[in-house]
C-alpha cells in the first residue's frame, strides 16, 4: 500500500497511529476554512479531465524550480507499465521520452516565464507526462488519452493530441503561478520527494520542497481542506525517519486560486493534538511511526525484529 492508500484504509495501523496522536481535525479544518479569503477560482473555458490538469500541473510547477531528467520522473515508470498494458513498443516509448527532454532542454523552462508559444507547448508536454503517470498510480482505464494514440504516431502528433481546453487551462494556471511562486525560485528545493519510510509502506512521494516547507499542491474549484490533506502532509514529515529534508514548515497551494496556506510542523501538530499532551518531540514521533511502518510493512513479515539489519542502524533516533 501507499500512504494515501493506509490513510483511506479505516483498519490502516499507520491511519490509526497518525489519527489517535492527532485527533482534533474537525475544529481545526472548521475554523481554517471559515477564515480562508474568498477566493477568485480560475475555472477552465472548456470541458477538461480534472484529474489529469492537477496532475499535469504538478509537473509544470516543478519545472519552474528544476529540469528533473525525464528518466527520473514517475511518469518514466508510467512508461514502462503502458509497454506491457497496451502494447506499445519499448523503442516508441522511448523514443517519445527522448524527444520530450529534447523540448525541456530547448524551452529552458526553469526561474523564467515563457513566452506564449513555448508556455502552450510545455503544457502539452505536462499533459503527457500525467497521462502516463495516472497509469502507474491507477493502472490502465479504457478511456486512457494514451489509448487514442497510434502506435507509429510521431511525437508532434501526441503533443497534438493534448485537448486545447486543458493545454490553455494549464497555460493559464501556469502564469498564476509563475506571479506567486517567483520570489521563492531559486532556492533549494526537492521535486516529487520520497522519504526513508517511502518504500516500507509501499510508496510515498510528496509533491514538492521548498525552503524547508513541504508543499502539496491542490488544482481544485473547491479551496477548502479536510482531514486527509492534514493528515497526509504529516504522514510525510513522520515518513521523514533521518530527518535528511530538515523540515520546518507544511503548507497547501491552490492553483486555481494562487492561494497559499502554511503551517509550523510543530504548531500545527499542537493544534490537533488533544489539549494537556506532552510538548510535540518529532523525533519520538517519527521513531514510534517508524515502528508501525515496519510491523505494517509487508517487506517485514517478521516484525521489528526481521527489520533490524534494514532499518534500524540508520534511524537517527536510535543512535
Amino acid at each position: 500500500m501507499s500512504l494515501t492508500k493506509e490513510l483511506k484504509n479505516p483498519s490502516s495501523p499507520i491511519r490509526e497511529f497518525i489519527q489517535g496522536q492527532f485527533p482534533l481535525t474537525r475544529g481545526f479544518v472548521w475554523k481554517t476554512n471559515r477564515l480562508l479569503p474568498r477566493m477568485k477560482t480560475l475555472l477552465p473555458s472548456g470541458e477538461v479531465a480534472y484529474s489529469t490538469i492537477g496532475m499535469a500541473f504538478d509537473y509544470r510547477l516543478r519545472y519552474y524550480f528544476r529540469a528533473t531528467p525525464i528518466n527520473s520522473l514517475v511518469a518514466w515508470q508510467g512508461a514502462e507499465k503502458v509497454v506491457k498494458s497496451m502494447h506499445y513498443s519499448q523503442d516508441w516509448v522511448a523514443g517519445l521520452f527522448k524527444d520530450l527532454s529534447t523540448i525541456i532542454d530547448h524551452i529552458k523552462p526553469t526561474n523564467r516565464r515563457l513566452g506564449q508559444k513555448h508556455e502552450e507547448r510545455l503544457a502539452r508536454l505536462c499533459y503527457i507526462l500525467a497521462c502516463f503517470e495516472q497509469e502507474y498510480r491507477a493502472g490502465p482505464f479504457f478511456d486512457s488519452p494514451l489509448a487514442l494514440i497510434p502506435r507509429d504516431a510521431t511525437t508532434e502528433n501526441v503533443l497534438q493530441s493534448v485537448p486545447d481546453a486543458a493545454a490553455k487551462d494549464l497555460v493559464r494556471l501556469s502564469h498564476l503561478a509563475y506571479r506567486r511562486w517567483k520570489q521563492r525560485l531559486g532556492g533549494p528545493t526537492f521535486m516529487n520527494p520520497t522519504f526513508a519510510g517511502s518504500d516500507v509502506i509501499g510508496g510515498a512521494d510528496a509533491d514538492l520542497i521548498a525552503d524547508h516547507c513541504l508543499w502539496e499542491v491542490k488544482t481544485t474549484v473547491d479551496p477548502r481542506i479536510c482531514r486527509f490533506w492534514l493528515y497526509q502532509l504529516i504522514g510525510y514529515v513522520l515518513l521523514d525517519f533521518l530527518d535528511r529534508y530538515k523540515l520546518h514548515e507544511v503548507g497547501i497551494y491552490f492553483s486555481r486560486q494562487g492561494e497559499f496556506l502554511r503551517w509550523p510542523i510543530k504548531e500545527l501538530m499542537a493544534h490537533l493534538s488533544i489539549p494537556g499532551t506532552k510538548r510535540i518531540n518529532l523525533r519520538a514521533l517519527r521513531r514510534d511511526f517508524e515502528d508501525v511502518c515496519i510491523e505494517s510493512s509487508p517487506l517485514f513479515t517478521g516484525g521489528l525484529a526481521a527489520a533490524g539489519p534494514y532499518l534500524r542502524p540508520f534511524s537517527p533516533s536510535r543512535r
